[in-house]
């Protein structure tokens, strides 16, 4: 009986160095994967408000290089509600009109980047909800006022 397990046992050994050679390849690949992924949690670990450049975080790569497109979608949000908040301060020139009032959000924004404002793109139901997602960038003020923390005068390149 233990013959034939080792009789088996050559077979799918002989089996496994013909799969081997072919995937060999596969398992050096695995091999080189393992080591990248410290280096990659690593990187994860810096402190993006403490890094110099964005475009060099170590090693010559930006602090984008790993963005989905998730990632890049909030920026954009930030981006243009920030650039809605003080366009529209700037452009009423009204004391009394201090912003963006939550409800009119779409209207703006549709009339300033020509875009639909839609919610439920970013998976939420309401405009305060996704102004929570971007609260780094901009809130809502007293009586509901779309306002902005960015300086007018902030310089994106650094961001």
């Amino acid at each position: 009986g233990e013959e034939k397990k080792e009789g088996e046992e050559k077979k799918e050994g002989d089996e496994e160095k013909k799969e081997g050679e072919v995937e060999a390849p596969k398992a050096a690949e695995k091999v080189e994967e393992k080591p990248a992924e410290p280096a990659a949690e690593a990187k994860k670990e810096i402190d993006i408000f403490t890094v110099e450049s964005i475009l060099d975080i170590g090693d010559g790569e930006p602090l984008f290089a790993h963005f989905t497109f998730e990632d890049w979608a909030l920026l954009s949000l930030r981006l243009e509600l920030s650039l809605l908040a003080h366009a529209y301060k700037k452009d009423a020139n009204d004391p009394e009109r201090v912003g963006i009032h939550e409800s009119h959000l779409p209207f703006y924004y549709n009339k300033y980047f020509s875009k639909s404002f839609t919610v439920r793109y970013y998976g939420v139901e309401s405009h305060s909800s996704l102004i929570q997602m971007v609260k780094d960038a901009v809130s809502l003020a007293e009586g509901d006022v779309l306002a902005t923390e960015l300086a007018e005068d902030f310089a994106f390149d650094t961001l």
